[in-house]
């Protein structure tokens, strides 16, 4: 059964936000284009979220309407938001309910490691939404300076190694990871997980960049004589030429394509068709036979 005093605790929230956005939830919405991002109930905001934290997130808020400067309630509520947002259907609204707690934590204690790490998760929680990657240099600048007060936290040098991994800097996010795995070998799984969607992810868009670039160029299909065989074989006819996009010939392109020594590298490439295609790497396409 839902608490009544959460539902309460969120609408008040909702009214706070509604007036005072915090930096990092206007940004974070802003960029990613929810600008509908407080049109859901409190109701709607606790689906699927299990009757013990919904019993812990109601202790942090009763000990914060009793003492509101309560640096470490205000902490201990926004882990546990930040914890709901990671399996909830309204992540970034509690990325944004997380992220006023630890503004507010941060005001008062400016030094506290708890906060640091915990906002910088936020804001590497709430994504981007453009290529400056805006919120992961938040993060890392976040995550350092909780490292500068406790260099021996792990999960820390984790965070801030997948923040350098969503701003493709290999270099060192491998010397972040190598620092977590020193402090505490039992997150290698959790790391691993992660940073493999991160190339995942950061692969698919670089692939989406890739396929924006090759729609400018073509190849030129010369077994092709008229306009119906080039319409076949997926061109565009012009000029007694038979013009092929080498974003269509033969397929979009996809990470680890199936160009030869390229697999599961990575790299973008278009899809080898072996029967009426051959993969031409110097044209950055296909021919067609």
């Amino acid at each position: 059964m839902l608490s009544l005093r959460l539902s309460r605790c969120l609408l008040f929230l909702f009214l706070v936000s509604a007036f005072v956005l915090p930096k990092l939830a206007r940004g974070a919405f802003a960029q990613n284009g929810n600008g509908d991002a407080f049109s859901v109930t409190p109701q709607q905001m606790l689906q699927g979220v299990d009757p013990q934290t919904v019993q812990q997130f109601n202790a942090a808020s009763a000990a914060i309407q009793r003492s509101p400067n309560d640096v470490n309630a205000l902490v201990t509520r926004a882990q546990i938001a930040l914890n709901i947002s990671q399996r909830n259907p309204y992540s970034y609204q509690w990325v944004h309910f997380a992220a006023l707690d630890l503004e507010k934590a941060l005001r008062l204690d400016p030094n506290n490691f708890y906060a640091l790490h915990d906002y910088a998760m936020a804001y590497f929680n709430a994504g981007d939404g453009s290529d400056a990657q805006t919120n992961m240099h938040q993060a890392v600048a976040l995550f350092t300076r909780a490292l500068q007060i406790n260099p021996n936290s792990a999960r820390t040098y984790m965070g801030r190694g997948w923040a350098y991994l969503m701003m493709d800097d290999e270099a060192h996010a491998n010397a972040d990871f190598q620092k977590t795995l020193q402090l505490d070998p039992s997150l290698s799984g959790d790391l691993t997980q992660e940073a493999n969607a991160i190339r995942q992810t950061r692969a698919q868009k670089g692939c989406v960049q890739g396929m924006i670039q090759r729609m400018g160029s073509y190849v030129v299909d010369n077994n092709a004589r008229t306009a119906d065989q080039c319409a076949a074989h997926k061109g565009y006819w012009t000029g007694s030429q038979c013009r092929i996009s080498t974003a269509m010939a033969p397929g979009p392109l996809a990470p680890g394509g199936q160009a030869p020594g390229n697999a599961g590298s990575g790299n973008c490439t278009p899809p080898r068709d072996a029967v009426n295609n051959r993969y031409v790497p110097r044209l950055g396409g296909s021919v067609v036979k």
